[in-house]
């Protein structure tokens, strides 16, 4: 089976990772650098109290703040987050989330059913993805 195949017959579910590790709109900056060093992400999604996905944070929107002068610790993931999400629903294809990601530049992409965050998946869990099982655990 070639890739492209491979691909547009997998659903999103398949190779998305879950739990998601999500800070929330009230975290500061400061907490959610401590997030990504421990955890070695480059952005995470947000949440608002009621566990719904409001935002994503990345490492460019962090050094952004910082470079505007925002204390790390004195400043929320409200300020600074990504509003606009881009995100796929259960039972989408991966090869329309791969599409979806090219056309917009972004490298992450929220699973979502109804507002709630359910996985994600990255560039590299679709390089992953795309390697043969022999292979890849070689």
């Amino acid at each position: 089976m070639s890739t492209l195949s491979h691909f547009k017959d997998m659903r999103v579910e398949e190779i998305m990772v879950s739990p998601v590790t999500c800070a929330y709109q009230s975290s500061s900056l400061k907490e959610i650098m401590d997030q990504l060093v421990v955890y070695q992400f480059q952005g995470l999604p947000i949440l608002d109290n009621s566990e719904n996905l409001i935002g994503m944070i990345s490492v460019k929107d962090i050094v952004r703040a910082i470079s505007q002068g925002k204390e790390p610790a004195g400043t929320t993931a409200k300020e600074v987050m990504t509003n606009n999400i881009i995100s796929a629903e259960k039972g989408s294809t991966v090869f329309s989330l791969i599409k979806v990601m090219v056309e917009n530049e972004i490298t992450r992409v929220p699973i979502c059913n109804e507002g709630k965050i359910l996985g994600i998946i990255c560039q590299s869990d679709i390089v992953k993805n795309a390697i043969e099982p022999g292979i890849r655990h070689v």
